[in-house]
């Protein structure tokens, strides 16, 4: 495993996780206004298309606020990627820095904001090991695609 390239990837999807949505949650807010019969609603559904659109053609965020960062990694014999959890709270710093994100991250006793959303457990970092697997992949979901799918399932 080449850690650096690792890294760039690794850095590069939690940069492009806070810029765009994946095709599939589009298609689903698609085909939610399709169906939509509430003019308030298709309303508010036309209007988180554009913003996507609008993201994409102005490289924005397509949303500011961070929720809670989680990454989703599987890994196999020999390529835990112990680097996972310094290179994503640096690519979240520097989503923040860049004006992707909001700096909304406080430590839960001291209320104490950081101004990158990192700190103590966060990014959280949620480990999967395969038995005989020889790869990593990496998910990176913010709170919105997760929510988007449980609303407007296939």
């Amino acid at each position: 495993m080449n850690i650096e390239v690792s890294k760039a990837a690794l850095h590069d999807a939690c940069l492009r996780a806070v810029t765009e949505i994946s095709a599939d949650v589009k298609g689903l807010l698609q085909a939610a206004l399709d169906r939509e019969t509430n003019d308030t609603a298709k309303s508010m559904l036309s209007s988180m298309l554009d913003n996507l659109r609008i993201a994409k053609e102005q490289d924005k965020a397509v949303c500011q606020s961070p929720g809670y960062p989680t990454t989703w990694i599987s890994f196999g014999d020999g390529n835990f990627p112990a680097f996972a959890h310094d290179t994503i709270a640096e690519a979240l710093g520097e989503a923040t820095r860049k004006g992707y994100l909001r700096p909304s991250i406080v430590d839960p006793l001291t209320r104490h904001n950081p101004g990158n959303n990192t700190g103590e457990g966060v990014p959280n970092i949620e480990y999967q090991y395969h038995t005989h697997g020889n790869s990593i992949y990496k998910t990176l979901r913010e709170n919105a695609t997760r929510i988007m799918n449980e609303i407007y399932p296939e």
